[in-house]
């Protein structure tokens, strides 16, 4: 090193390798806390998918009722409400929420927001669909599960809920 020379090969060669150092190791940083808050919001998605299956499938505000006893994992079409208080209920206001009713006769869409993105959630579960509680009676049911389940006030079906954000 000369007089009065401030820098020198080795310095220049030290200092750009620090600042790269430095550099992957802000990238490393950045990339954890990307994956740390998509998993919350992953996990926050999932819960929020599961809470509004229980609710709607255990919930006396959607089930059928037979004679004052309330029939878990049904669903009473006269009871759903409309979509934005039908959301407010099940916690879903801050999500894009598609709720599907399918039995063998059609697909009722109950709240059809556009569901897209790369995270999207769903969760299907087999139910009994009742057109309106006031005519249920228990041959119906028994019928049912005999395995005659024909009447159109109460059918087999499918709902689905799907969430994005």
């Amino acid at each position: 090193m000369n007089k009065g020379q401030i820098y020198s090969l080795d310095f220049i060669i030290a200092t750009v390798l620090v600042v790269i150092c430095i550099g992957a190791m802000l990238n490393l940083y950045e990339t954890k806390n990307q994956e740390i808050a998509l998993k919350e919001n992953q996990k926050t998605l999932e819960t929020k998918l599961i809470t509004a299956k229980e609710i709607i499938l255990g919930s006396s505000n959607f089930n059928c009722d037979l004679n004052g006893i309330i029939l878990s994992q049904t669903i009473d079409k006269n009871k759903i409400i409309n979509a934005s208080e039908l959301k407010a209920k099940l916690g879903l206001q801050d999500v894009n929420t598609q709720i599907s009713i399918t039995s063998n006769r059609e697909t009722t869409y109950i709240l059809n927001d556009v569901v897209s993105g790369g995270d999207i959630y769903s969760i299907d579960s087999n139910i009994m669909i009742c057109e309106s509680s006031t005519k249920l009676n228990f041959s119906i049911i028994n019928d049912c599960f005999d395995g005659k389940c024909y009447n159109k006030n109460f059918t087999e079906g499918k709902i689905q809920i799907r969430v994005s954000k």
